[in-house]
């Protein structure tokens, strides 16, 4: 018994110094754990400097790597990035977005610079919460949100500055010359909530800099732009689908600033004064009815040879007699008016005898002025004839059919022109015509056209002459589906 008490002893010895490193371990491992959780992370901040408004100068500091100037309220204070993001983004302004997000309770995560999904989750939310549309992409409506709540202005780079804008005041349309340095031969100016881009330097001499401590270089720089009718956002000039408005440029007070490759300037105020260029007025038309290639005048105010005049559903050229009178021709046919950079269905109606609507807008179609009205008139009637129409009376969808219309002039008026209106415009507008070839007399015309749906339609053909004289012509036909 004694015997196995003493092996007894010397097991237990055994055990206990071979698990006394085993417990260590385990304590040390605890007590790593709690330092893990008790101790904040280290955050490395971007080396980036803002200008504070005393002149000083500071970098990012803090768990969020956030600027703060001497004096500063700290309470709801964030940085608001002035470049465009989107998802994929990576640079400092994410950096800016997400902590300014972060202060305002909508990004949770540890902000790191990079525009990922939770990133797109906490715009999208924030977004929605102020009445911005939910894009997912930081442009600036979402800006002009987030500073409205962070009570900031944006970062002010030392190395772009503006000393003076030249006047400080006048309509759409005025010559605005901005002095100051550190500007490029591509600078983007921002007026509002818009951007002129590509804006080069106008001229610079060099100047003595005793005076003006923000002086750098002694370089005095210029800058001229216009007065923009409508505020085209940033997005807008590399993607127009960017899905932001353009807007009119109303009368009220807009900051500009210059940025380029140097950084972001001050901002300076410009107040839009009187009536602008979307404020066309017309008074009178004259004459107010008459056949095609009748000379139009129109009588107003605030008109510009920018401006589109629009007649029906197109447009049509016309001739800036001054800012208050311009004149037209009324033409033969009209296509739908198709903006820059925008993709249209292309197709031409005859203008045949009625009333069409007249007014000007701008490119975009932002603003438009009042609407008079003109009348086509025919000219007298029995000038032309049908005398025919060969058509299909079944075709399978997708096939191309074949029309032909017949036709007579009278001797005053002998050139004809053809048109057709399908049924299926809407749907595809992309109608082949085959038109008959130039000659004095076109007594028949070929169309070719091919359905892309099934179902009953009915094309009606337009013939006309230059005097405005014209007559219809139309039959059914039914689009029969494959089986």
């Amino acid at each position: 018994m004694n015997v196995i008490r003493l092996q007894d002893m010397k097991t237990a010895r055994i055990v206990a110094l071979l698990a006394a490193p085993l417990i260590a371990a385990s304590f040390i491992t605890l007590a790593a754990a709690q330092s893990t959780v008790t101790t904040s992370p280290v955050v490395a901040c971007t080396a980036d400097a803002k200008v504070c408004p005393d002149g000083t100068t500071v970098g990012r500091t803090g768990p969020n790597c956030a600027f703060v100037c001497p004096g500063a309220d700290t309470s709801n204070a964030c940085i608001v990035p002035q470049r465009d993001l989107a998802r994929g983004s990576r640079s400092s302004d994410v950096l800016d977005l997400q902590t300014a997000l972060s202060e305002q309770g909508y990004f949770t995560a540890q902000p790191i610079g990079v525009f990922g999904p939770m990133t797109l989750r906490a715009l999208i939310a924030f977004q929605r919460a102020n009445g911005v549309p939910q894009t997912g992409f930081f442009g600036p409506l979402t800006r002009a949100a987030l500073i409205k709540r962070c009570g900031t202005v944006p970062p002010i780079s030392n190395n772009v500055r503006i000393y003076s804008i030249t006047p400080v005041s006048g309509p759409v349309g005025t010559e605005v010359t901005i002095d100051g340095f550190g500007f490029t031969n591509d600078n983007t100016i921002h007026f509002g909530t818009g951007v002129i881009p590509h804006v080069a330097v106008s001229g610079q001499i060099a100047i003595a800099c005793t005076t003006d401590p923000s002086c750098v270089g002694g370089i005095h720089q210029s800058l001229k732009f216009t007065v923009p009718t409508g505020l085209n956002p940033a997005c807008f000039y590399s993607n127009p689908r960017c899905m932001v408005l353009t807007r009119q440029t109303t009368p009220g007070n807009y900051d500009v600033t210059v940025e380029n490759s140097n950084g972001t300037s001050n901002a300076k105020t410009f107040t839009v004064t009187g009536e602008t260029s979307g404020s066309a007025r017309i008074d009178s038309i004259s004459p107010s009815s008459g056949p095609v290639g009748t000379t139009v005048t129109l009588q107003g105010a605030g008109f510009s040879p920018n401006m589109i005049l629009r007649f029906a559903e197109g447009s049509v050229p016309f001739n800036a007699l001054s800012d208050s009178q311009l004149t037209f021709t009324v033409p033969e046919s009209v296509g739908p008016y198709c903006a820059p950079q925008m993709m249209c269905a292309m197709y031409m109606r005859i203008v045949s005898p009625g009333t069409y609507d007249v007014y000007l807008q701008n490119t975009d179609g932002s603003w438009q002025s009042n609407k008079t009205s003109f009348t086509v008139a025919s000219g007298g009637s029995g000038t032309i004839s049908i005398n025919g129409l060969d058509s299909p009376t079944t075709l399978p969808m997708g096939m191309s059919g074949t029309w032909t219309v017949h036709a007579a002039a009278g001797t005053q008026f002998p050139n004809l022109h053809y048109s057709v209106t399908w049924g299926d415009e809407n749907m595809a507008a992309q109608a082949a015509i085959m038109a008959p070839p130039p000659s004095q007399i076109q007594t028949s015309a070929t169309f070719m056209h091919a359905y892309s749906r099934a179902g009953t339609f009915t094309p009606t053909f337009t013939v006309s002459d230059d005097a405005g004289h014209s007559a219809t012509v139309s039959a059914t036909v039914t689009v029969t589906p494959w089986y």
